[in-house]
């Protein structure tokens, strides 16, 4: 018994006492024997354990050979299995196998692959998936996001229409912006800078946005600077 076991005991004297109580009632009744037909050859028999459901040895080795269950064939490999809910059910190690070699799908990117064509596909189904809820519901996806969080979004077709007002300049340093610059991986990439902050009450107007590259946008942080 060890410290905590004799914490517990020390702590609760009753439950301990009604715990010895119950002990002595079962002993002192002994086994109930309860009635039950067997789940094979269904003859009645007394049962003193609840699990037991075969009346015999023979009952007992038929019933646990017989199939558990509704079986059918993995999609993969072709061999019996279980069925729960899944109508074309597969092994786990032979979908793994299948999808390490079946590159470019969306399931394989979930699986946890980054190869380029995997990459692709993934963001094509995001895009087919944004633009059939685009085409259902009128509303872009990406805002359900951005009012749980309280987040203004810019779409694409606007970003640019203020990247060609500013004439692809930076409005903060003055220097050209290349349009072919990714801005999530370069630091010179083309972004979008509030002129009056957003932490400070600035809108998400035209008139409150301007480029900036990504480093100057960020050394800006939160400062307040008029558009050149």
């Amino acid at each position: 018994m060890n410290a905590s076991q004799k914490a517990w005991k020390k702590a609760n004297p009753e439950k301990r006492r009604a715990g010895k109580a119950r002990a002595r009632e079962r002993k002192r009744i002994g086994k109930q024997y309860l009635f039950h037909f067997c789940d094979i050859c269904a003859h009645g028999f007394m049962r003193a354990n609840t699990g037991i459901k075969f009346c015999s040895p023979e009952c007992r080795e038929k019933g646990n050979k017989r199939p558990r269950g509704k079986t059918a064939p993995c999609r993969y490999c072709g061999f019996q299995m279980r069925v729960y809910s899944n109508p074309t059910p597969a092994h786990r190690s032979c979908a793994n196998k299948f999808f390490s070699e079946a590159h470019g799908t969306e399931t394989c990117y979930s699986r946890g692959c980054r190869c380029d064509e995997c990459r692709e596909a993934n963001s094509a189904a995001q895009r087919a998936f944004t633009k059939r809820y685009f085409e259902e519901t009128g509303k872009h996806y990406r805002l359900n996001y951005l009012r749980r969080y309280k987040r203004d979004w810019i779409p694409r077709n606007d970003r640019l229409a203020i990247y060609e007002r500013d004439n692809w300049t930076c409005q903060l340093c003055m220097m050209p912006v290349d349009p072919e610059l990714d801005p999530r991986t370069d630091r010179m990439g083309a972004t979008l800078d509030h002129i009056f902050p957003k932490s400070r009450g600035g809108s998400a107007d035209w008139s409150n946005l301007q480029l900036a590259h990504r480093a100057c946008n960020s050394t800006k942080n939160d400062k307040v600077q008029q558009a050149a």
